[in-house]
């Protein structure tokens, strides 16, 4: 038997290396979208609202998006996310 977990991230820069968050809204687990015109993550569910970081801005998510371990492999370039 074979388990798979299919995750959704936003990878983004940050400085000289990468920034990954999950897009699962930290509220009641919707999933979050990027709303590019006003930079901020947006939950449909119930109106949380985060900024670029990942950060709380508004609505009732108790805290902010996860974020997760990025690294490059040095070997391939490929940037590996930790889930």
């Amino acid at each position: 038997y074979e388990t798979r977990k299919q995750s959704v991230i936003f990878v983004d820069r940050d400085g000289d290396g990468y920034r990954a968050l999950s897009a699962v809204c930290q509220h009641l687990g919707c999933r979050v979208h990027w709303d590019d015109g006003a930079q901020q993550f947006k939950c449909p569910c119930h109106g949380g609202i985060y900024d670029r970081e990942g950060r709380v801005v508004a609505g009732p998510p108790p805290r902010p998006l996860e974020r997760l371990n990025v690294r490059v492999n040095p070997k391939t370039s490929d940037l590996e996310v930790e889930l």
